[in-house]
């Protein structure tokens, strides 16, 4: 080989070398014109003046940053709330593929603006920036704005697709912050095989955004405390403002706020000038197949202000409704499983047209179904019509409730149709779902074949089950995921579900193990029961795999303070509601007169129905009398109670406050000054209707709620 061959040799080589030297290397400006690899490791880089970290700007590439953490800090999971900026912005492209990289503490991890063609590949967007939902201890009262996009905007996310089409977001997660993914105005996107669970806000939200495919996304404990219970308008999957023709098919959505929450962009819009709704931003023509809302605080799916939404073989168990499908047209709600729910199975009120069929109800709190039209105006302009119920196994015409309702059709398999009510032209005709089903069957086909290799919903796993293992921690609930045990309080008991074998768990002094109520379970209680009231033991628990080599601290306050919860008959209850004002002081003493048909000591006083106050309690026609003693530090306290019947709160005797709102659930809130030592307090609280509740929660300021419901 001649010595000019070598030398031209060596400068090719040289050269080859020289380009994959420069293409592994993120450039000092962050910003990525063209195709590029790395190899791992830790880049932190806080946001440039743009706003982002990393910067995507060439189209027709590859970027692949080899598991790589781009992070905001070199502690990106602390310090959630105050997080700001993008991690990794593409904006102004199209055909850009991003792979492999993690992207931590940011208001936004990843940003897609303004594009077409992005896909999103094996990416970590978790830890965004997040609410704060405990302090001290304590669980901090927020209220998420869901028909806001300046809401949407400053709330935190893993992901979010902005005014951009056809994208992809493929084998990735975005956990453990206040939303997961968020698609606004963007259209034609597929969200396939994620994670975005244990959120305090949405795990994927869509706004003003069309033809989508979101399927086979694991979206479970996405919640947050709100009052006494969990909810805030947290949900796994939500949609509002103008979201149509979306397709929603194998969604694991269990124990959220709602598991899927689709509404407009204003509510109803009823004016109080002109008392007439003004619909604006319905979400329309979407279909919700195949996923699991079950375990959820408030709804399994709700479809409200809404037209042509089709809910086909779900399931919507063990929530409190299973469906809530208020002011929404043409709904269609067939073989799915709605089961064990607290209140209702279907709750709807001013729909028309609402198409039920094939369905399978059993063991729901009050009715299988209750549809309803609240009078006056409100039936004027939506009234609650034209329903049939077909072939409903377990299900009967006494398990369901029409008030204001006509044009009721009610058939069994082999049975003539019972007709409630003055049917119309626009009653269904029976075997009507049948026909949608088979209208778009292919369609669920395909989407049943988009299911990855070994896929299972949450509640196919041996994973803790029901709302009882909802625990708030810092940002949200608590992910036992990757822990050795999930947590769940009851009164002054401590359990610890144990998710791996072979832990070894160390107790302090002042606390022992109780008798465990199932194998995979152990109860830890204070050796003391006889400790003053409300005195706060503080308490550490350590538990170590040394196979895994792994351990895990779970600490807090036990609290030892309790109600005397005892229920009164009382046939007058009702008649409050009807005659719109609550009683007297001496007709509240007339009430509480006599012997109660039950009591029980609670820890938390919460009466709703979707928990079940007693096996043996009447729906309605009750009278609550709450009492407890309690030992505190000198200090400020706020008391705050809701409540949608007539309810009294006295503080060591003296009347505090009173809601004679009975039509709407009011709440107050009382902050005393208390003095260092024993004091008592007293609840009083008619329960004039079946979804008649209360509860009452109270702290040692300065925890204060940082927003408030709109």
């Amino acid at each position: 080989m001649s010595s000019v061959f070598r030398l031209i040799l060596v400068y090719i080589l040289g050269s080859f070398s020289l380009i994959h030297q420069q293409l592994t290397q993120l450039p000092a400006s962050g910003v990525i014109h063209q195709n590029l690899t790395l190899n791992g490791g830790y880049l932190t880089r806080v946001p440039t003046a743009n706003g982002a970290a990393v910067t995507i700007s060439g189209s027709n590439t590859v970027v692949d940053f080899g598991n790589a953490i781009v992070r905001s800090s070199p502690h990106p999971r602390q310090n959630l709330e105050s997080k700001t900026g993008v991690g990794i912005l593409i904006e102004n492209c199209r055909n850009v593929t991003l792979k492999n990289v993690r992207v931590w503490g940011y208001q936004t991890n990843i940003l897609v603006k303004n594009c077409q063609n992005i896909t999103l590949d094996g990416v970590d967007a978790s830890y965004s920036k997040s609410d704060l939902m405990k302090q001290n201890g304590r669980h901090i009262d927020s209220f998420l704005d869901l028909r806001s996009l300046r809401a949407w905007e400053s709330y935190g996310c893993g992901i979010r697709i902005n005014n951009s089409s056809d994208c992809s977001v493929q084998n990735s997660e975005a956990s453990d912050s206040q939303n997961g993914i968020l698609l606004e105005n963007s259209d034609h996107c597929r969200i396939i095989n994620n994670t975005c669970m244990f959120n305090s806000g949405w795990g994927i939200g869509l706004w003003q955004s069309k033809s989508n495919i979101i399927d086979w996304n694991h979206l479970d404990f996405c919640n947050r405390r709100w009052g006494s219970g969990w909810g805030g308008d947290a949900a796994a999957l939500v949609l509002a403002n103008n979201c149509h023709k979306n397709v929603f098919y194998g969604d694991s959505m269990t124990h959220s706020g709602d598991g899927f929450f689709l509404s407009d962009k204003v509510n109803g819009g009823f004016s109080e000038a002109d008392h007439k709704f003004h619909f604006l931003g319905g979400s329309n023509d979407n279909i919700i197949a195949d996923c699991d809302g079950s375990y959820a605080s408030a709804n399994a799916f709700e479809d409200t202000f809404s037209d042509r939404n089709i809910f086909l073989y779900d399931q919507a168990n063990n929530s409190r409704y299973g469906f809530w499908i208020g002011f929404s047209n043409d709904t269609v709600i067939g073989y799915s499983s709605i089961q064990d729910n607290g209140v209702d199975g279907i709750a709807g009120g001013q729909g028309a047209r609402t198409r039920i069929e094939s369905d399978t109800f059993a063991q729901n709190g009050h009715k299988d179904g209750e549809f309803w039209s609240d009078g006056g105006i409100v039936s004027i302009q939506k009234p609650s019509a034209d329903i049939e119920i077909q072939n409903s196994p377990k299900s009967e015409p006494g398990s369901y409730l029409f008030t204001n309702s006509s044009g009721i059709v009610y058939s069994q398999a082999n049975s003539s149709p019972q007709i409630f009510g003055n049917p119309s032209p626009q009653t269904p005709k029976p075997g009507s779902v049948d026909r949608v089903k088979n209208r778009i069957q292919a369609l669920l086909d395909s989407q049943e074949d988009l299911k990855p290799h070994g896929w299972q919903f949450y509640g196919e796993t041996k994973m803790p089950k029901s709302d009882k293992w909802l625990c708030i921690s810092k940002y949200g609930p608590f992910d036992f995921r990757h822990q050795l045990a999930a947590i769940h309080r009851t009164s002054r008991r401590l359990n610890l579900k144990l998710l791996h074998l072979g832990s070894v768990v160390e107790c302090p002094n002042d606390l022992q193990f109780g008798v465990p109520p199932k194998q995979d379970e152990i109860v830890v209680l204070p050796k003391n029961s006889h400790y003053p009231k409300s005195k706060y033991l503080p308490y550490s628990i350590s538990l170590a795999n040394a196979q895994m080599h792994q351990t895990q601290v779970i600490s807090g306050v036990f609290e030892s303070q309790d109600w005397l919860a005892q229920w009164y008959p009382s046939t007058a209850a009702p008649d409050f509601a009807k005659s719109g004002k609550g009683p007297t002081l001496d007709e509240w003493h007339q009430l509480l007169q006599g012997r109660p048909t039950y009591q029980s000591r609670v820890h938390t006083l919460s009466a709703r129905p979707s928990t079940g106050d007693s096996p043996t309690e009447p729906n309605e026609g009750l009278v609550l009398a709450a009492k407890t003693a309690f030992i505190v530090p000198t200090g400020v306290f706020k008391f705050k109670i809701v409540a949608n019947g007539p309810v009294q709160f006295f503080l060591d005797g003296s009347l505090c406050t009173a809601n004679q709102n009975l039509g709407k659930s009011c709440q107050v809130e009382v902050t005393k000054n208390l003095i260092a030592g024993a004091h008592w307090a007293l609840l009083t609280f008619a329960k004039n209707s079946p979804d008649a509740s209360v509860h009452l929660n109270w702290h040692l300021e300065p925890l204060v709620p940082t927003a408030s419901k709109n």
